[in-house]
């Protein structure tokens, strides 16, 4: 009976020991556990409602990237998405974590104006939107984030219903990640104020890897190059020089990239050093022999993203062009440049406010001129971040012109 009982006492202990280490072990797990099924438990919440209903969702970076659809029977436009009280630019999303041009605008590219955006969905449509909310969005080092207060504002496309405020009664709980470029490539941080969500900029400029440039009318459907554009390596390559707008544009697109706007360049030049200041010796513009210097010759001219040469070396296309004198635009803005109170009045001076690097230019007449940024080897101390050149056509090409492509 005694052995017997000891048996039977050595048997409840052990299956009391196997409990407490599946316990033990389920505690270990829990903290995990419990923010999946938070999230479970959101996501479920919000693909529920209508007339939005959201049916995926994430953090990337600051980018709250949501796939929305409409539930209703009408067409509805978003007008916008609000975070904690704060409007916040949205824009599409494509895979691989890159973003479009913003639905939103504001007028006359008055960068401190009132903010508009549309997106239409038609009923029973999703899509996928990106939210920029640097500095409302915080996920660093988080693997989850709990987005309070999340809001759409929507109009019923052909009505009269408008700005309406649809809020959920419940947190979105998401998940965290962070976006990569490419190698030669570097990641630049967008900016809500010029309507600019994170991008990948190519870290030195464009270099021909095959086939040829071709410098057309610069007309719609003229826009034929068969040159590959990618990010030049630090091991002296030449820049793609005498190109035109178009077929630096097309060249990018043929490369599956595009052409960089011109808040993406002024975002991504900030930090550069100025060739005025720094005297040239180790820093950007030191070429004088008639040729740019090869990408990456130049260790001390990079921004404060990571990107070379955007100063001194040749002057840079961008996605934009005007027809007409920028100063004479009501508001004084062009896509973030304050042209009433930032830039000198008088065409082709500088602005020794910003280390005599905000130089600018304009060729008059009603034309169509396309925005070239930076400046070229030859231009000394009018070379700068703040560097607009806006006397060539499109379809001009120069010895001192080139590119890069963004994504």
């Amino acid at each position: 009976m005694r052995g017997q009982g000891a048996t039977e006492y050595l048997v409840i202990l052990g299956a009391v020991l196997l409990v407490s280490i599946v316990i033990v072990s389920l505690l270990g797990v829990f903290p995990s556990s419990q923010v999946s099924m938070k999230q479970q438990q959101s996501q479920a919440y919000w693909s529920s409602l209508s007339p939005i209903k959201v049916l995926s969702s994430k953090v990337v970076d600051s980018n709250l990237v949501l796939q929305i659809q409409n539930t209703g029977q009408s067409t509805l436009r978003l007008d916008g998405v609000n975070v904690g009280g704060t409007d916040i630019p949205i824009y599409p999303y494509y895979a691989g974590d890159y973003y479009g041009q913003a639905y939103c605008s504001k007028p006359n590219d008055d960068f401190s104006a009132t903010m508009t955006c549309a997106l239409m969905v038609g009923a029973g449509e999703s899509v996928y939107v990106a939210a920029q909310g640097a500095g409302v969005i915080d996920c660093g080092g988080k693997a989850g984030i709990e987005v309070s207060d999340l809001r759409f504002v929507y109009s019923v496309a052909g009505s009269s219903i408008t700005n309406i405020v649809f809020k959920g009664d419940k947190p979105l709980i998401t998940s965290c990640s962070v976006r990569t470029c490419d190698e030669n490539w570097v990641k630049v941080l967008g900016n809500s104020s010029l309507l600019i969500s994170d991008f990948c900029m190519m870290k030195y400029e464009a270099y021909k890897v095959s086939g040829t440039v071709t410098n057309g009318a610069c007309t719609t459907g003229s826009e034929d190059s068969t040159t590959t554009a990618v990010a030049g390596s630090a091991s002296a390559q030449a820049p793609l020089a005498s190109i035109n707008f178009c077929a630096a544009k097309k060249a990018c697109l043929n490369a599956g990239k595009r052409l960089c706007t011109n808040p993406e360049w002024q975002q991504a030049a900030l930090g550069t050093p100025d060739p005025g200041a720094d005297g040239g010796a180790t820093g950007c513009n030191v070429a004088s022999s008639g040729t740019p210097a090869t990408t990456g010759s130049h260790s001390a001219c990079v921004s404060s993203s990571g990107a070379y040469d955007m100063i001194g070396n040749v002057w840079e296309w961008t996605d934009r062009v005007v027809s007409s004198d920028p100063t004479s635009f009501g508001s004084g803005y062009v896509n973030g440049f304050n042209y009433m109170t930032g830039m000198p009045t008088s065409v082709g001076s500088t602005n020794p406010a910003y280390g005599g690097d905000y130089y600018w230019d304009y060729n008059g007449g009603g034309s169509a001129r396309a925005f070239l940024r930076g400046g070229g080897w030859d231009y000394g101390a009018d070379a700068g971040a703040f560097a607009l050149y806006l006397y060539s056509a499109p379809s001009t090409p120069g010895t001192n012109v080139g590119f890069r492509c963004c994504k």
